[in-house]
């Protein structure tokens, strides 16, 4: 007996609709539980208008009133910060949030950015700085967002103030 052309198609969904069942149940699961395993950031656009962005680009924020500062050390060795705001190779912090607990807002943003053909090659070193406690809470979470050459990183961390 020959099969007809429709037979082979039915027959192998008939065989693996298991398979189709457990793709969606894991799509469904991977869709309503994204909040726990990938946490939601607002977008850094929605803190400041402008930022400037090129070859290299670190960005801190925060959600507090506290002053933390954003260094980063370029591969010759100088340390932009916000009493040193240009470097010799073209960096610039062009936003510092909080400073000194004054023009506070509870969505600061800190930026540093080499201009496009300006950034040097080599290592770069971050830091972030708890440089003043601005209310009463010394616990605070930030994330970092490293943009290299196009290539978008994003990194977390808590900084905690000693209280005397």
């Amino acid at each position: 007996m020959q099969e007809e052309w429709w037979e082979a198609p039915t027959r192998f969904v008939n065989d693996y609709w298991w398979t189709f069942l457990l793709l969606l149940f894991l799509a469904l699961t991977g869709w309503f539980t994204r909040d726990y395993w990938m946490p939601v950031l607002p977008p850094i656009a929605t803190r400041v208008e402008t930022l400037g962005t090129g070859d290299v680009q670190v960005t801190l924020i925060w959600d507090s009133v506290n002053d933390l500062d954003l260094w980063v050390t370029d591969p010759n060795g100088e340390t932009i910060y916000y009493q040193h705001k240009n470097s010799a190779s073209g960096g610039e912090l062009d936003v510092d949030a909080n400073p000194g607990c004054e023009n506070k807002t509870s969505s600061p943003v800190e930026n540093i950015y080499w201009s496009t053909g300006e950034a040097p090659d080599g290592t770069y070193t971050i830091a972030v700085q708890y440089f003043k406690v601005c209310q009463s809470e010394v616990r605070t979470p930030f994330t970092i967002t490293l943009k290299v050459n196009g290539r978008r990183k994003r990194l977390m961390g808590l900084l905690l103030k000693k209280t005397n």
